[in-house]
Parts: structure tokens; C-alpha cells; sequence
């Protein structure tokens, strides 16, 4: 099983004003991806939540895992992801 994420326009939120909508790279058509349908690409993730691909082998085959040291998944993107699912207020009343 190969990874496919790199089809993917992982920036393509920030681009649009924050919709958590992620779009092709151009020279795979631009489209819309749609999660766990593709229809051009299927990211490692989606493969795993349809059982197409467990997560071992996701750890060793995918290139863009968020947060992993030496990901391709851009910080741009990872750092968004953060800020929409623990926003600020929040982790400032988390202990250190």
C-alpha cells in the first residue's frame, strides 16, 4: 500500500479563509477531496478509518503525519489544526 497523500493541497484551508476543506494539487485535477472518497487520492488517514490500511502500516509508509518529526504535513497547517480543536483560552487554563 503506497501513500497518496502527496496529491493532496494540505494548505488549502488556510488558503480559503479556514474551511476545513482540502482541494487537490493542481496537477491532479484542483478538485475537492472528499474524506474517505477521494475521488482522485486517498490519504493514509482515510485508508485507516475504512480499514484499507492499519496504522502500523500508516506509520511506516505515510510521509505526512501531522506533528511527526521530519513530516512533509505542513506546520502551517498542523499549527491550524491545533487552534480550531484547543483553542487558546483553553490552553491557558490547562496546567502546565
Amino acid at each position: 500500500m503506497s501513500c497518496e497523500c502527496h496529491k493532496i493541497d494540505w494548505l488549502s484551508p488556510l488558503k480559503n479563509g479556514g474551511v476545513g476543506e482540502y482541494r487537490y494539487l493542481p496537477e491532479f485535477g484542483g478538485g475537492i477531496h472528499t474524506q474517505c472518497v477521494g475521488p482522485v487520492a486517498m490519504p493514509c488517514q482515510d485508508k485507516v478509518n475504512l480499514g484499507t490500511m492499519t496504522n502500523e502500516v500508516l506509520v511506516s509508509v505515510c510521509k505526512y503525519i501531522p506533528g511527526e518529526e521530519g513530516s512533509l504535513f505542513p506546520k502551517e497547517t498542523f499549527n491550524w489544526l491545533l487552534s480550531e480543536y484547543d483553542p487558546p483560552e483553553r490552553q491557558r487554563t490547562q496546567p502546565l
